[in-house]
């Protein structure tokens, strides 16, 4: 069995995608650019920033379109970013967690000679950091069950978070500071984001709606959500020159490499932040000449030919499309890797399964990256 390449967050979970297809991500075939200035997209996007398109039956698009401003394209050749002692210090100084009373370091499986860093604080706050991630959560986080509203089943955010949280606003909790909270964090640690943030908000009406009762592992059952454990999701992409990076992550099949794009997430309630998730955080080596990015219609073409001859038993929607960075293998230096500009086609697929309580709709989530440069699609072996 091949060893795979540790560019991961804390934990990886690693969720091999279930799209009901024959076979697994075949690469479609890479556009070709007509001229020198096939490049130029601005005239391939609607006013509206938003596509409705049947490409075939098997394929339909009814996204968001995401394009940075002003963006200049160009590849980065990039290492994940090592916290220092003094980041972690700026970090924690927004905090009121006590004393540390539980402190270990150990050697990073991510980069060479680095140390990570793991903190236990009087509280029952907990830190664990290592290169390119960090991971911050206290007992009003990890004590309740945010995690699996705001995850479900996939590692980072659940695709359908905002459609099953659609309120913006949480009464008596002011977004404007949890949106501060999570941006000093973010400033304390030396990392550069996209502005603005995504932002949803767990209403307490929407969470008691979706609870289930259960038996915690010490035998007493769960307490149901109380009505002011309501708290905002702040999500930042991370940038560079002001072009963000994809929070989407992908086994990449011809090198069998982890590829994780950047995720910030920060949970804010009335007892303040009470998780900071950081993942997949990288720091510049070398920056290639601006390029040119594909168009957005060749993208678009790639995606199509992809399922020209293959087996589709359910319809694919396609409900957003962002032009960003996306991690990738360098051909240069085995382990190291670049973010190249690139198309990124968030895919979903529903059918009908059932188990010995019935049928019930099992949805697969699921990318489909084209280079931005080339044309080509990248080979994806599974989703983190």
């Amino acid at each position: 069995m091949k060893s795979k390449s540790p560019i991961f967050f804390i934990a990886v979970v690693i969720v091999l995608s279930t799209a009901f297809l024959t076979g697994c991500f075949p690469a479609g075939d890479p556009y070709e650019r007509s001229s020198p200035d096939a490049g130029m997209m601005e005239n391939n996007l609607p006013e509206s920033g938003h596509i409705a398109q049947e490409l075939s039956e098997s394929v339909k698009i009814n996204a968001d379109v995401d394009i940075p401003d002003n963006a200049e394209w160009r590849v980065f050749d990039v290492a994940l970013k090592e916290f220092t002692e003094d980041d972690i210090s700026s970090f924690l100084s927004a905090f009121q967690n006590g004393e540390v009373t539980e402190e270990y370091h150990s050697e990073s499986g991510l980069a060479p000679g680095y140390e990570g860093t793991n903190l236990t604080f009087a509280d029952g706050s907990y830190l664990a950091c290592d290169a390119g991630q960090l991971l911050f959560n206290a007992p009003a986080y990890y004590k309740r069950d945010y995690e699996n509203e705001i995850m479900g089943t996939s590692y980072f955010l659940r695709d359908d978070l905002g459609e099953i949280y659609i309120n913006d606003v949480i009464p008596n909790l002011d977004k404007e500071d949890a949106v501060a909270a999570v941006q000093d964090a973010i400033t304390a640690l030396g990392i550069s984001v996209s502005d603005p943030p995504t932002i949803y908000a767990l209403d307490y009406e929407t969470m008691t709606s979706r609870w289930e009762d259960y038996i915690t592992k010490d035998g007493t059952p769960a307490i149901p959500w109380q009505e002011d454990e309501g708290a905002y999701v702040v999500v930042y992409r991370e940038a560079f020159e002001g072009v963000p990076v994809t929070d989407r992550g992908y086994v990449e099949a011809n090198q069998d490499v982890f590829c994780t794009g950047g995720r910030i997430m920060g949970v804010f309630s009335r007892k303040g932040l009470i998780c900071m998730s950081l993942g997949g955080i990288y720091e510049p080596l070398n920056s290639g000449e601006t390029d040119q990015l594909l168009p957005l219609d060749g993208a678009i073409d790639v995606l199509a030919r992809k399922y020209t001859d293959m087996l589709v038993t359910e319809p694919i929607q396609v409900t957003r499309i962002e032009a960003s960075l996306v991690p990738y293998p360098s051909s240069d230096e085995p382990g190291a890797l670049q973010l190249i500009p690139a198309w990124v086609f968030w895919c979903r697929q529903s059918a009908t399964a059932s188990d010995a309580k019935g049928e019930y709709q099992s949805t697969s989530f699921f990318p489909v990256i084209v280079n931005g440069l080339t044309g080509a699609e990248l080979r994806i072996e599974g989703t983190l």
